[in-house]
């Protein structure tokens, strides 16, 4: 066994026996701050903060508008547990998005679905398939993406919200149609 299998196992048992809900990072050791990127958007503003990570969040949502909340870095738990409980996420989710070992999954709940995947990439010499998770809540008013590491392949989404290049194509849709999504028939 190499030694990142070991290490992962050692992650692992650090919850045995601990209740469900226990907050506990399975990933490997994080380097740097948690940063916060909200983006709030409507067809008539476009506005974008980097927060601190020690910002209420909650208090710089605007309510008529979709509020893009991309929180890279999730090794600091306490962090992660701050906005669980400033946006009423269940302690049950903020565990699936610290735990970075699981399989991909959907739930959906009254208030909001929640999903969490592995997002792959080449790696700085592109000999090697890098991966990690990524978890995401869809709410009314927003969108709140976890992600270990800074860097990632929604740079995309974020030109085409600031670019206003959306298409509300059904009264009362707030989250943007984006033209990479395709229906075959």
């Amino acid at each position: 066994m190499n030694r990142e299998a070991i290490n992962e196992d050692q992650h692992d048992l650090k919850k045995v026996g601990l209740p469900p809900g226990s907050l506990i990072y399975t990933g490997k050791k994080g380097k740097g701050e948690v940063s916060i990127e909200l983006i709030s958007y409507n067809e008539q503003i476009y506005e974008r903060k980097f927060l601190d990570s020690h910002d209420n969040i909650e208090q710089h949502l605007i309510p008529d508008a979709v509020n893009f909340i991309s929180i890279n870095g999730i090794h600091e738990v306490q962090k992660v547990e701050e906005i669980g409980e400033q946006l009423g996420i269940h302690r049950l989710i903020l565990e699936d998005i610290l735990e970075v070992n699981q399989r991909p999954k959907v739930e959906v709940f009254d208030d909001y679905i929640f999903f969490t995947m592995k997002m792959l990439g080449l790696g700085k010499a592109k000999k090697k398939i890098n991966y990690e998770q990524v978890s995401a809540i869809m709410g009314k008013n927003f969108v709140l993406l976890f992600q270990e590491q800074q860097g990632d392949i929604f740079d995309g989404i974020r030109e085409r919200i600031e670019k206003k290049r959306w298409d509300y194509s059904q009264k009362g849709q707030r989250l943007p149609r984006l033209s990479f999504v395709r229906h075959r028939g």
